[in-house]
């Protein structure tokens, strides 16, 4: 799986996790603000039962399976429910 971590949009660490099942939502069109300018890749733009969407350049990926750092493989739904993932958060290269 590809390795990331979740940033939460307020002063939190960023949480290390596993990737462990995607899927292309949109392969074309790019995620933008209200304010219509491009989203950074790796922002939340969308969270739930399905999973997390997540900006690419260009499209959206749907994070469906993941694993927390030190934890097991879960779908991202169940993750959903113990963590506040909210759009605006991102998924960021993790820290070394």
């Amino acid at each position: 799986g590809a390795q990331c971590a979740w940033q939460p949009r307020v002063k939190h660490d960023p949480v290390p996790l596993v990737l462990l099942r995607s899927r292309v939502v949109d392969d074309a069109q790019v995620a933008v603000d209200a304010q219509g300018a491009p989203l950074a890749p790796g922002t939340v733009v969308a969270v739930g039962g399905e999973g997390i969407d997540v900006a690419c350049v260009p499209g959206v990926l749907r994070v469906t399976h993941l694993k927390p750092a030190g934890g097991r493989g879960m779908q991202a739904r169940d993750f959903l429910n113990g963590h506040r993932i909210v759009v605006g958060d991102r998924l960021v290269e993790p820290r070394a």
